[in-house]
This record gives C-alpha cells, sequence and structure tokens, in this order.
C-alpha cells in the first residue's frame, strides 16, 4: 500500500481489522473487497466501478478559516 490510508472494503466501509480483505488491480490502481461484498463487485460490477471511481477523485480541499 502507498497511502497513509488504512484500506477499507469499497461496498462495506469496513476495514482490514474487522474482516479479511481481498486486493483487485484495476487500471493499475487498488481496491479491495470483503468476502461479504465479493457477489456484490460480481453482481453489480458496474455500480462497484463507479464507487472505485468516485473513491479514486481527490477530495476537495477544505477551505480554511479566516482568523
Amino acid at each position: 500500500m502507498t497511502n497513509d490510508k488504512q484500506p477499507v472494503c469499497l461496498s462495506c466501509g469496513r476495514a482490514e481489522d474487522a474482516i479479511p480483505l481481498m486486493t483487485w488491480r484495476y487500471q493499475g490502481r487498488e481496491l479491495w473487497t470483503c468476502p461479504d461484498c465479493i457477489p456484490t463487485f460480481i453482481h453489480q460490477r458496474g455500480e462497484m466501478l463507479v464507487r472505485w471511481q468516485a473513491a479514486q477523485e481527490p477530495n476537495p480541499s477544505t477551505p480554511s478559516q479566516g482568523d
């Protein structure tokens, strides 16, 4: 893993300290899914890829409050 974020299931959001996660690679990037969500990943792949693409977008920076 190359970033500081803890891996979480793309579908349910559980982290690897709560449930085993499987790593998937797509377009040179990694995504994770837990065993409980594999059927969702298989049968609703389009929805999962939309979530994956949204998760890859950089978060807009929060404007700082003036003093």
